[in-house]
């Protein structure tokens, strides 16, 4: 509680309840002591036991609320008392006194006093006669010179402690601390003092014991049931207890009561003593060894080494007035500050020395701006690159305006036979060759497992929960036969496959006992998935199956159809995972386990059955009965991913018509007549050269083989279009500001040697600064570098040549008057001679420009900038890895359903294998068996970090190493199985295997040392064969069957045992079976990854353990290892393309700086909206970070080399150069841009709306801002000098 009146009100509450137990013990004890009758002293001695219980149960517990299951535990034991008054109605049922025994040491309370012959289920008979004299036998089963059994008894117990054996033998000190207590209660020679007999019965002329009570001190029952607590059972994660719905040592012993070891037809009734010895002697209190005296770690967690510390990260935070701050925040903070300050006294300098040098810029008028368009370069003197560029695209142009016809149709021509490849182009789909490396460890060892161990299985799934979320259990009978109808009809789906022949379930399914039939994990095995058998039932009985088999899902008629045990974790939700809540689980989870094969048939016969999986649950079968169904196949994400697909097809046609419209209309003047003057085919030739270009590419790339991706088809053509949009806004605007008298050959000549610069320039920094990324690993991230690098250098080709004949010919259409679009129409209007600039150019010209360039105005952009450029800083470290499984479906998916229903409900976590190659370890070397295994302990044994011990140690700290559980070592359970305690490896004296009752008379096969380890190296694979095909059964659960496909073995040539099995030569490969924790989120799964890496690779330095771990989901989420280190290398590669070409281009080394760096801010903003607005990091953001350095390099490369060529000092170049280049890349890109990002918004797909809108607009917006607000203000301060040579490479 956390109000401290509600804990003493509380406390006060549970004292009184203890005291109040402890006076109903006092009255029950005084009862006990008066004459009362047969039935009222046995209610009398279970009312004791069911007040001692209890108050041990408070008092354990205090100062919590009592939980259910003590209540249900007494409503139970109130049952049993119904039972005792049966019991005391029949006839030949002697109720007796315990005043009337001698009950002091060396008295006996029981034995076999009947001859066998007489007596042929070995029952004993009162005996309250002094101890006698026992045999050879008895001494060696039990260890008593003196007591109080027969031979026979003897020899019984010791075959039905061998039968426990295969439960506890693994764990020394449980076995021998469970043998220790049947061998004190039945040949100890002082039994009487905790054994005393409560009923007989008579039967012919012998009288037989027919209830006792034992009464144990609550210590040793403690201490007993702690030293067996953690013994793992089998195959399995669980523990024996966890098996058999153990959950506290009162449930322990109530076990052993109704699942006696001794005989049905002897009840034992367990006490429990409060009071110490030294007042109560009549108890038994043995000082019992701890479970970690002798037992591994696997099964005692108190042998475990000390958990390693969960890695403690730095504190990267500091609290300052209250206010938690992390240190790159608080830095930030600081840095922002001091620029501030730097700021703050430069300008109070400035102002007081007057010094303004670059405040005195000149308006431009459009004279003065048609001149300083139409310079020549052969003005120029300078020598420089620009000098060189400028001469190569004035003769082009000056080619291209010659023979506009023959260059459009050599590009078309080109277009035809680079296109005309496409049909060879391979669409990889599968996530694992899209963002897992070929060569990479996740990949290497998926194929490792799925060659030798084959592919995980196909899971298709049902997650049931009540339609009215109430919070009420599931497991009401008529719920359940609701459920059951479903469940057998998806079982029996049936449909004709591919070779023709009826297939159903049973062709497909996971059977893990050869020979049996389907496994479906469901509660429904409770009744063996049988509908009459769950119809027939009463209310009452129904109940008491439920009951039952939720305590024991081990019991006979709880197990499954073909004979498997419930794991209740798998196939109940809702619950309390703390108190194992079961009977209030408020969802039931049905899942069909399908095997995976990579013959296409059986895909597709597979795929057939799933399909009709799914059109049986989308019908909501259970709705009329008030229950939800979310479902999930293993098709299904394959199919919503195609859905999606195809659902966002239209908004991204309608996102590129968008802007289509908008570039035809923003090309065309506003001088009559109009319809001359504007430029819809010029637009549509324009989008045209960015279709051809993405055709091109992709031709291209498909006959040098490389693979496309989903991605590619949504990314490319934006990014094409964004710089192809743009480069057409300055060709075209460039081209109209020319004088029209000159001819058009030197208007295009002069308009290429004028622009072609910049825009090879920036076609040449994106093209290297993609193809840089072909260095990263990630296959997709490759794939887009070259499909874009491609796909930019074509359209800028194409511009530069088809595009360029396109403008010539619509030079000419206006010359002569022709209609724009219907070119064979031409009017007599003549044109207006007056050159009018658009809206947008006047506005950057008169009125953005004038402001920017007021010296306070730079001040506040400046520190605006900075400040959002820190805030960038400190929100980066901040963004979360993952990308969410319901964000790549379209809005709608049933599975964004099941993906959450999962996240809440689901309370069972992933299988982890641990594999080791061949090669590794010779098993049979005792040297190598101790790497692997948990059995025994001391020297000679295991080794304390060996692969079962080190795992158990992680996984008590399960909530930082996301393991639980146990390993299933099959190893372990080998040793087991050849132990000679067990009777399950032995054969009688002619060589035949045994029975699976073992009888005393048969010899074990394999001679083992001291620490239970085949003497002869040979017999450690001789009898492997027969472990690992032998069934398990209650005799010998240890049997290996379970193990079988976790073994790869050869075997050796013609050599078989006395049974035909073959004989194993070496195993090949192994493997080891752990669990994770139930896993909810991207963080968890990522988490869990690393910590199984980290496992294995400890392993591996520390003693040489060469060994992998491999789940499911590790090739999904390994990318995210590294994908922070891929992303800044490529940004880092992008951005040192660009930084070398402008600056070999540019031939200036402080402008290529500055532009660099205006591209290093845009994407540090960008990461910082990404914390912001929700976006992860991952494969789709990263491609898109990359693909944003390109549009962010047509932002600023224009503006900077107008500045470069401009004259005059920075503010006049500043005005020159947003005059000239502002209007272009306001309209070419981010008008353009913004137009297609906002139809986007409206897509049905969150991935678009969350990774391509968000990301997009955000592209958009910062690239904008820092390209026509940020650079001109930089420049204006600190831009170079046109003619000086300082910081230059010239």
């Amino acid at each position: 509680r956390d109000n401290s009146k509600q804990t003493n009100t509380h406390r006060m509450k549970l004292s009184k309840t203890i005291f109040f137990l402890a006076v109903f013990k006092a009255c029950i004890w005084i009862c006990l002591s008066q004459e009362v009758g047969p039935q009222e002293r046995a209610l009398l001695q279970l009312e004791k036991q069911i007040f001692d219980e209890a108050a041990l149960k408070i008092q354990d517990m205090a100062p919590k609320e009592l939980p259910e299951n003590i209540r249900q535990e007494s409503k139970q034991s109130f049952k049993d008392k119904d039972e005792f008054k049966k019991r005391n109605v029949e006839q030949d049922i002697i109720d007796v006194s315990p005043s009337q025994y001698i009950r002091k040491e060396g008295y006996c309370m029981t034995s076999q006093t009947v001859p066998n012959t007489d007596n042929p289920k070995g029952r004993p008979s009162p005996f309250n006669e002094p101890a006698f004299k026992g045999t050879n036998v008895t001494f060696d089963i039990c260890g008593f010179d003196v007591g109080c059994c027969s031979e026979e008894q003897a020899l019984t117990l010791k075959g039905q402690l061998n039968s426990a054996a295969g439960l506890f033998e693994s764990c020394p000190s449980c076995f021998s601390n469970f043998k220790d207590l049947w061998c004190y209660f039945t040949c100890s020679p002082d039994q009487s003092l905790y054994v005393v007999l409560d009923k007989a019965e008579k039967v012919g002329n012998h009288t037989f014991a027919k209830s006792v009570n034992y009464t144990l001190s609550t210590n040793y029952s403690m201490t007993l049931y702690q030293s067996c607590q953690d013994v793992h059972f089998g195959a399995t994660s669980l523990t024996v207890f966890d098996f058999l719905g153990v959950s506290d040592f009162i449930g322990f012993f109530n076990f052993i009561n109704t699942n006696s070891i001794s005989t049905a037809l002897l009840n034992i009734n367990f006490q429990f003593a409060w009071a110490p010895i030294s007042e109560n002697k009549y108890q038994m209190d043995l000082e019992i060894p701890g479970c970690d005296t002798s037992c591994s770690c696997n099964d005692c967690r108190a042998s475990c080494p000390a958990p390693p510390k969960k890695p403690v990260l730095p504190d990267t935070t500091i609290t300052i007035f209250g206010i938690t701050l992390p240190y790159v925040a608080l830095g930030c903070i600081i840095g922002y500050l001091v620029f501030l300050l730097a700021v703050l006294v430069i300008s109070t300098v400035c102002c007081i020395t007057g010094s303004r040098p670059n405040e005195n810029y000149v308006v431009i008028n459009d004279g003065e701006k048609n001149r300083l368009l139409n310079d020549s370069y052969d003005e120029y003197k300078s020598k420089d690159m620009l000098h060189f560029i400028s001469r190569f695209w004035m003769a082009h142009g000056k080619l291209v305006a010659r023979r506009p016809w023959l260059v459009i149709i050599i590009c078309l021509l080109f277009a035809a036979f680079s296109s005309a490849w496409i049909y060879r182009i391979q669409i990889e789909t599968s996530p694992e060759k899209l963002w897992v490396p070929p060569n990479s460890r996740a990949s290497l060892e998926k194929q490792y497992f799925d060659e030798n161990f084959g592919a995980f299985y196909r899971i298709e799934q049902l997650i049931i929960t009540h339609a009215k979320d109430d919070g009420t259990s599931l497991l009401t009978q008529r719920n359940l036969i609701e459920i059951l109808k479903l469940q057998n009809k998806i079982s029996a789906i049936e449909f004709k496959g591919t070779d023709n022949k009826t297939k159903t379930a049973s062709d497909f399914c996971f059977k893990p006992i050869p020979g049996k039939g389907c496994i479906v994990e469901t509660i429904l095995q409770f009744w063996q998935s049988d509908l009459k058998t769950l119809e027939s039932q009463s209310e009452s009985d129904f109940q008491d199956r439920v009951t039952s088999c939720l305590g024991f899902p081990t019991g006979g008629e709880c197990l499954s159809k073909i004979g498997v045990p419930a794991q209740l974790d798998v196939f109940l939700g809702g619950f309390n995972t703390t108190t194992k809540d079961y009977i209030n689980s408020t969802a039931l989870v049905i899942t069909w386990l399908m095997n995976d094969n990579k013959d296409e048939n059986f895909q597709s016969n597979v795929q057939i059955w799933e399909k009709k999986f799914l059109d049986i649950v989308k019908d909501k079968p259970l709705a009329n009965h008030g229950m939800n169904i979310s479902y999930s196949a293993q098709r299904s994400l394959e199919d919503e991913l195609a859905t999606e697909s195809s659902t966002d097809l239209p908004t991204v046609v309608l996102s590129y018509i968008a802007m289509f419209i908008y570039v035809s209309i923003a090309l065309g003047d506003v001088r009559r007549p109009y319809t001359v003057n504007t430029k819809i085919m010029l637009g549509l030739c324009g989008v045209i050269m960015v279709v051809l270009s993405l055709a091109i590419s992709v031709g291209l790339c498909a006959l040098m083989g490389v693979q496309a991706t989903l991605i590619i088809s949504e990314v490319i053509p934006f990014l094409v279009l964004a710089i192809g949009v743009d480069n057409i806004f300055i060709l075209v605007e460039t081209f109209e500001a020319q004088p029209t008298e000159l001819p058009v050959e030197d208007r295009l000549a002069n308009t290429l040697a004028k622009v072609g610069s910049s825009i090879t320039m920036a076609s040449l920094s994106e093209t290297f600064a993609f193809l840089l990324g072909v260095l990263t690993r990630m296959p997709a991230v490759v794939a887009f570098s070259i499909y874009a690098s491609v796909a930019i250098f074509i359209d800028f080709l194409l511009q530069m040549t088809c595009f360029a004949a396109c403008i010539v010919l619509d030079a000419r259409r206006k010359e002569n008057n022709r209609v724009d679009c219907i070119p064979c129409i031409q009017v007599d209007d003549e044109n207006d001679d007056e050159v009018k600039n658009g809206f947008i150019t006047e506005l950057i010209r008169e009125g953005v420009t004038p402001i920017l360039l007021n010296p306070v105005i730079k001040v506040i952009v400046v520190i605006l900038f900075v400040g959002v450029l820190f805030a960038g800083v400190t929100y980066t470290s901040q963004v979360e890895l993952g990308l969410e499984q319901t964000v790549a479906l379209p809005l709608g998916s049933y599975l964004i359903t099941y993906f959450n229903e999962l996240a809440i409900y689901g309370r069972a976590g992933p299988p982890v294998y641990f594999v080791i190659k061949d090669g590794v370890l010779d098993y049979s070397k005792v040297e190598d068996q101790n790497k692997i295994c948990g059995v025994g302990k001391g020297n000679g044994t295991c080794l304390d970090n060996s692969l079962v011990n080190a795992y158990g140690s992680l996984a008590m700290e399960p909530e930082w190493t996301y393991f639980t559980g146990r390993l299933a070592p099959w190893f372990d359970t080998y040793l087991g199985w050849i132990n000679s305690n067990t009777g399950c490896c032995s054969v009688y004296k002619n060589g035949s295997q045994c029975n699976s009752n073992c009888p005393h008379y048969c010899l074990q096969v394999i001679d083992v040392d001291q620490f239970g380890r085949p003497i002869h190296q040979k017999d450690f694979f001789k009898y492997l064969e027969w472990f690992l095909t032998t069934n398990s059964n209650s005799d010998c659960p240890a049997n290996g069957s379970p193990f079988f496909p976790d073994v790869l073995r050869v075997y050796e040539n013609n050599t078989h045992d006395n049974r035909g099995r073959p004989i194993i030569q070496n195993i090949t490969a192994t493997r080891f079976r752990g669990l994770h924790t139930a896993l909810n989120t991207q963080t968890d799964f990522i988490n869990a990854m690393k910590r199984a890496y980290n496992f294995t690779d400890t392993l591996k330095e520390t003693i040489g353990l060469d060994i992998f771990p491999y789940s499911v989901f590790y090739i999904f989420f390994e990318q995210y290892l590294y994908i922070i280190n891929v992303s800044f290398i490529c940004l880092g590669l992008a951005g040192s393309a660009v930084f070398v070409v402008t600056c070999l281009t540019l031939g200036n080394l402080s402008l290529s700086l500055i532009i660099v760096s205006i591209v290093a801010m845009i994407q540090v903003d960008l990461i910082g909206m990404m914390y912001l607005w929700n976006i992860h990091f991952n494969a789709v953001s990263v491609v898109n970070l990359v693909m944003s350095v390109g549009i962010s390099v047509e932002f600023c490369v224009h503006i900077a080399h107008a500045f470069l060529i401009a004259e005059g000092n920075r503010n006049q170049r500043v005005k020159t150069a947003l005059s000239t280049m502002g209007a272009s890349v306001f309209k070419g890109i981010t008008l353009t841009k913004f137009i297609g990002v906002i139809v986007l918004g409206f897509s049905n797909s969150q991935i678009f709306q969350i990774y391509y809108f968000r990301m997009f607009l955000g592209i958009v917006i910062f690239g904008a801002s820092h390209g026509l607000i940020f650079l001109p203000v930089l420049l204006s301060l600190i831009g170079p000098p046109r003619k000086t040579k300082a910081f230059s490479i010239y």
